[in-house]
């Protein structure tokens, strides 16, 4: 599971919504949940991937649960050393990416009522095709039908979980601004260093608004001060681990910048569904035995 995910709901597959919103649950009670719903994932002996599309791709590999198997991986390598691929017919020469079955529910003899519409693609053209996406998908999907899609739609589970997985380039966390902060004796003036030297681009404001957000929310879930508007000192109180304090003298960096204002205007229009990252949500279960 790649690491942005922060919760895994759990519900049924025949239900039309969440059991319940997991938003204020303490930490054990996450950990039991995950604990179900791998169990019954492992248990699914139909599925041994569960994932969904993006804008880009019938199925997110930064984003999915995936199940292990031996003959799955010795039949993939098999695919990979033939190395038959093209934009039109995809691995192997399959044919279309949408072929003419419905993905299952997990956990359920259903089929979706519908395939997300990422999945009508015509062509093997979208971002990760001829590499691990199109591999993916091909292999668990097309090919031996063992891959799965979420009983419920993203948009329902918003209501309750919040999963973030930053697309493409330009990742937050990786960004030159952030990559100063974890520097021995960065100070907010080398942030401001960053800034300047990117003020000159268009869209500077939203690509600080997006730094921010990873901050804001890393501050959030950790617990640090996370109610204050805006944090102060980056040295206060008592030592903090290296990455909590380079996350700290980020924001303090970004609130102290002249164009925070601009930047703060954006972030609290879009939120945490801010552009160039896509929220997806991955929901795994089955009823208990």
């Amino acid at each position: 599971v790649d690491s942005d995910l922060e919760v895994l709901p759990l519900a049924s597959p025949d239900d039309e919504g969440p059991h319940a919103d997991l938003s204020g649950l303490p930490l054990h009670r996450i950990g039991a949940l995950w604990q179900t719903t791998i169990s019954a994932f492992h248990r699914d002996p139909k599925v041994n991937l569960l994932g969904e599309g993006d804008s880009n791709a019938p199925v997110n590999a930064g984003l999915m649960l995936i199940k292990p198997s031996a003959g799955v991986y010795a039949d993939g390598l098999r695919v990979l050393r033939d190395c038959k691929f093209n934009r039109t017919h995809g691995w192997e020469l399959a044919g279309p990416p949408w072929r003419a079955h419905l993905p299952r529910l997990v956990g359920s003899t259903r089929v979706a009522k519908r395939p997300p519409r990422e999945f009508n693609a015509k062509l093997w053209d979208f971002i990760g095709a001829d590499t691990d996406q199109g591999l993916f998908f091909y292999m668990l999907y097309v090919r031996s039908n063992k891959g799965a899609i979420p009983p419920l739609q993203t948009r329902q589970l918003r209501k309750c979980c919040r999963a973030k997985h930053w697309g493409g380039g330009g990742k937050p966390h990786d960004s030159p601004i952030m990559r100063a902060a974890f520097r021995e004796g960065a100070t907010v003036a080398n942030i401001h260093t960053h800034l300047d030297r990117i003020s000159r681009g268009e869209r500077d404001p939203v690509y600080v608004a997006r730094i921010y957000d990873h901050v804001v929310h890393f501050e959030e879930r950790s617990g640090v001060n996370a109610t204050l508007p805006r944090m102060g000192s980056a040295g206060e109180g008592l030592p903090l681990g290296r990455c909590t304090a380079a996350q700290r003298l980020v924001r303090t960096a970004l609130e102290s910048y002249p164009l925070f204002d601009e930047m703060s205007t954006i972030w609290s229009r879009a939120r945490w569904f801010s552009p160039g990252h896509w929220p997806t949500l991955l929901m795994a279960a089955v009823p208990e035995a």
